[in-house]
Order: C-alpha cells, then structure tokens, then sequence
C-alpha cells in the first residue's frame, strides 16, 4: 500500500495555520551517504483571516528531515534571466501522483509501495521538484 503523506501533515499541531505554500527554500543539503535530506525553510504560520496583516503574515522558520532518501531531482529552470540572490519560492507541492507533469504521473506509477513521493514547484525558477524517501518529519526552529 502506498503512503499518501503530505508535507503539510508534518508541522504537527504547534502552529494551526502553517503551510508549505508560497514557503521560500532557504538551505537544502543532501546526502548520498546517510540517504538523507534536509531543507531549511521560512514558513508561513499566519492565520489566514486575521484582521492585522502582520498576524496573517508571520512566518518561522523550520526543517524538513527525509530520512531513508531514493531520488532528489530538480528540473532545469526555464526561466532566461539568473536566479536574483535570496531563497526560492515553493509555490506548489502536491503528491507526486497528482504531479501535472507527465514525467511525474508516470514515475508515481512506477514507484514501489511504503514511499513518500512529492512534486514541489518553485515559481522563481519556473522549475519543478521531485522527492521520494521512506520517512520524513519536520522541527521548528
């Protein structure tokens, strides 16, 4: 049986409103090795409907640790101009078997059973993501 987790899943329930959603990638290390991955990421926590713009904005830091890595893959980016300094934005994250790439439908399907499979989006790259691990879990920081 395949998991279906998805990254949201993993704040816990310290911070109700946080999202991976418009998130900015701001460390990303991998390891071969220890079949590891960890990003740094600056997370919106706001409440979405609070009446003070500063309380639906706030935003804290965290990291995702994937543990058990099989595939980390980021796609060219088809955008001309260089990437401004600064962090990336994630704009999009969603199962891998609901990925709108073609590529990324078919590897969902040839994924074995157990594995945590994400498709990310970064819209300042206009260039997507792909992450299949055995476990995951995130920290606050």
């Amino acid at each position: 049986m395949k998991r279906t987790v998805k990254l949201d899943d993993l704040f816990g329930t310290e911070e109700k409103y946080a999202t991976f959603h418009d998130a900015s990638l701001l460390a990303l290390q991998v390891d071969y090795g220890t079949t590891t991955l960890t990003a740094e990421f600056d997370v919106c926590v706001g409440k979405p409907n609070a009446d003070e713009r500063a309380d639906r904005e706030r935003h804290r830091r965290g990291k995702l640790h994937v543990s058990g890595l099989i595939l980390w893959a980021l796609s060219p980016p088809s955008v001309l101009e260089p990437h401004p300094e600064g962090p990336l934005w994630l704009a999009s994250h969603v199962l891998l078997k609901e990925a709108p790439t073609g590529g990324g439908k078919q590897l969902a399907k040839n994924l074995g059973d157990d594995l945590i499979a994400a498709y990310w989006f970064f819209n300042d790259l206009n260039s997507f993501a792909y992450c299949f691990a055995q476990g995951a879990k995130f920290e606050w920081l």
